[in-house]
């Protein structure tokens, strides 16, 4: 259970600091990703859920 709290903790501390720093960019993002297809976001997920699994499995 220590292992899953640190890494939602992690999570949190990325993107908190993602929105402090660049709150613009942060925006620009996500309207970025409003606008592209649906195939294609779920193919970055599906890409995300692969590398993830990839490096717990590795390590």
């Amino acid at each position: 259970m220590e292992i899953v709290l640190s890494a939602i903790a992690l999570f949190l501390l990325f993107e908190g600091s993602l929105y402090a720093i660049f709150p613009a960019k942060t925006k620009g993002m996500i309207k970025m990703i409003l606008e592209l297809p649906i195939d294609t976001l779920r193919i970055f997920g599906l890409a995300l859920v692969v590398i993830g699994a990839a490096i717990l499995f590795t390590l």
